[in-house]
């Protein structure tokens, strides 16, 4: 089981009135998330809380807790919100506070700071939990969920008659105390989030940590340490980085890499600060969450009438045989833009209408606005080969936080190929929109009238012959999980050793063709020479780690496992995966 470590995060701000301090205590540092990922179905009351330990209690031994702020990522269909403080979270409230859609202040989305009925006295003798409920008409995801795995952070009661889950790895609650006293707190560095990444290299990790600075001073300076669960080597690194009180700041550095599966979670510790003695040690670690390896996803719009298109073909291509851009982008094609031919697909159609594109050759990069025409923002461009670098590099300067995965089975007698498609997410992604979309694409087409085709005969690529649906299948996470099958009927004249499984996630706004981005994109050969039922992975390397999972998305340990079909995900060192199908009997 993943070890994750306490944090506390203490003041985030202090102000003096009538002689005491005022701070707001919790381990959000402050951030409440725009989108929700977390949604019960139905008419109910729902439960977030976090724990703040008697251990971490001792500098505001003697304070009282007046006011509880609650982070909603989203209002609509609520229309009571209650705070609460209790030494259990089944236990009465200590005291609570109530506001609706007719109070004032109202109910609104991002905080809610919500007065008590009577103050809390901390004694640091006693855990506390502080927390909210919120009633919803119908299923919202309310809940604001930031940052990075923290034990204590997030329990949850997803339904009035649910029991009370700890759900900390899936990130952190956006709650916080409001506490009044005498808090004498000069230094306090807050480690609230970290991320890890390959970076292409399969000998360091490159890991990012975002940093608060909860204290009432300024820092100039302070020093981590880095270490693996299972070893016991330490990596030192020192940052001469100035954050002002409130304030954040984001360093990155390299570690040497190892197989995560042997030498467990990376931890990060802050181990000193520069200015003074850090008065709130249990906010210094952090367990760094993995950043997946990122794909950038092209849309070509082409057609048989275009005359344009094959040269713009050949430099795509061009730009995709080099070394720096192999394997970085991902590719298919929808025939429409002028006018259509005998490969368009509905979905040709319908991108070709809600992208507005009335020409082509022209190209999308992972659905975002790019800047080529005249310094004008245009989505779709007719580019050159430098104008399709820039598109890639463009795209590949975003983290990604979703990894994607296949199992492939390719049933040559009946023309059958069965997809199933395993979707995985960090506790950073938040995005509530997320879609899957799945394209059977075919290379080497042969044309049939191609304009002004540079080769006899001319071969189209990425010809998608099948999907599941236009802007793809919502997805809805089991925490962090999300599994999909699909079967497709393989056409006689489609050759499956030219074949590939395209799998893309992205948001999509039915409203504006500006905020549809696509986050991950991967593929898969549809014949592979190790294709079927756990016949081994891909690399000749040896796993990092290896989980397995239910068809709902649910991970089980492998000790766990009875009769039935499995996902088996191995994730290797140069950040790639394999996802397979496996059956027990």
């Amino acid at each position: 089981m993943k070890k994750i470590f306490s944090v506390l995060l203490a003041a985030l701000s202090f102000l003096i009135c009538n002689g005491q301090d005022i701070s707001n205590l919790g381990y959000c540092s402050g951030e409440v998330n725009s989108q929700g990922t977390l949604t019960v179905e139905g008419k109910t009351w729902v439960s977030g809380a976090m724990l703040l330990p008697s251990s971490m209690l001792g500098p505001y031994d003697g304070c009282e807790i007046v006011k509880v702020r609650a982070g909603l990522a989203a209002r609509l269909n609520i229309d009571s919100l209650r705070v609460w403080v209790r030494y259990s979270l089944d236990g009465e409230n200590l005291s609570e506070g109530l506001i609706t859609t007719k109070t004032t202040p109202k109910i609104a989305k991002g905080w809610n700071e919500v007065e008590l009925d009577s103050h809390v006295e901390i004694d640091s003798s006693r855990d506390l939990y502080v927390g909210f409920s919120y009633r919803q008409k119908t299923a919202t995801a309310a809940f604001s969920i930031i940052g990075s795995t923290l034990e204590n952070a997030f329990f949850a009661q997803l339904g009035e008659d649910a029991e009370w889950e700890d759900i900390s790895s899936v990130g952190i609650l956006s709650v916080e105390a409001v506490v009044e006293g005498d808090i004498s707190i000069d230094y306090d560095l807050a480690l609230i989030s970290a991320l890890t990444a390959t970076q292409g290299s399969i000998s360091e990790y490159e890991v990012s940590v975002t940093v608060a600075n909860n204290g009432k001073k300024a820092v100039t300076g302070f020093t981590f340490e880095t270490s693996y669960a299972n070893l016991d080597a330490v990596y030192t690194n020192h940052f001469d980085e100035a954050i002002e009180p409130g304030g954040k700041s984001e360093v990155k550095y390299t570690i040497p890499a190892y197989d995560l599966k042997e030498v467990g979670d990376i931890n990060v510790y802050m181990a000193g600060i520069d200015d003074g003695e850090d008065a709130v040690t249990a906010n210094n670690y952090i367990v760094a969450h993995l950043v997946y390896v990122k794909k950038v996803l092209i849309e070509e719009f082409t057609t048989e009438s275009c005359g344009n298109c094959p040269r713009v073909a050949r430099y795509l291509h061009d730009v995709l045989n080099e070394d720096e851009y192999a394997d970085k982008a991902i590719v298919v094609c929808h025939h429409s833009g002028y006018g259509t031919d005998w490969l368009t697909q509905g979905c040709d159609i319908e991108m070709m209408g809600f992208f507005g594109v009335n020409y082509a050759p022209a190209m999308m990069f992972d659905r975002t606005p790019v800047f080529f025409v005249d310094g004008s923002p245009q989505l779709h461009v007719c580019p050159s080969i430098n104008d399709i670098k820039s598109g890639i590099d463009e795209c590949l300067k975003s983290d990604t936080h979703v990894m994607i995965g296949f199992s492939t089975d390719y049933d040559k007698d009946y023309g059958k190929l069965s997809v199933s498609v395993h979707v995985e997410r960090n506790g950073v992604f938040a995005e509530d929109r997320a879609y899957l979309t799945v394209y059977l694409v075919e290379n080497n087409v042969e044309a049939q009238a191609q304009t002004s085709a540079d080769t006899n005969p001319y071969y189209h690529q990425h010809v998608i012959r099948a999907y599941n649906d236009t802007w793809g299948d919502k997805i809805t996470w089991s925490l962090n999980k999300f599994s999909k099958e699909y079967t497709f009927d393989m056409d006689e004249s489609w050759n499956p050793e030219n074949m590939e499984v395209v799998a893309v996630v992205g948001s999509y706004n039915p409203e504006d063709a500006h905020d549809c981005k696509i986050d991950n994109v991967e593929k898969v050969p549809v014949i592979r020479g190790d294709v079927g039922i756990d016949k081994g992975a891909v690399s000749d390397e040896e796993p990092i780690s290896v989980s397995y999972y239910d068809l709902s998305g649910m991970e089980v340990r492998d000790t766990d496992m009875e009769k039935g079909i499995y996902i088996v995900k191995k994730q290797y060192k140069d950040g790639t995966c394999d996802v397979r199908k496996v059956i027990i009997r």
